[in-house]
């Protein structure tokens, strides 16, 4: 029998630009990383290397899994991670959660 998560191909993942004060939100976010990466998902996100952004798209990288960032030139891009599969840019934030939407299978 085939489980419904083998189907889904991307996951885009909206988290925080500042990290949780409860750790078990942090922790929350590398286990979901992690899943996403072992499953051969790819992860999306909104592309900040800082907060929880950049704790899901580290674990995702450091487990061999495909991380899009999905950045906006509202931001400074000094922000943006460096260190992404793939990094699109767009120019409002509407626009961002629109193209995180359109690559992901599922939402998070």
């Amino acid at each position: 029998m085939s489980k419904n998560y083998e189907r889904i191909k991307s996951v885009a993942v909206y988290c925080g630009s500042r990290t949780p004060m409860d750790k078990a939100y942090e922790e929350a976010a590398v286990g979901l990383a992690k899943f996403i990466a072992a499953h051969g998902m790819t992860l999306v996100f909104g592309a900040s290397n800082v907060g929880t952004m950049k704790t899901v798209a580290d674990a995702a990288l450091a487990a061999g899994g495909k991380v899009v960032g999905v950045f906006t030139t509202n931001l400074p891009m000094s922000l943006a991670h460096p260190g992404l599969t793939e990094l699109v840019v767009t120019h409002s934030l509407a626009e961002r959660k629109k193209e995180m939407i359109e690559r992901a299978d599922a939402l998070v």
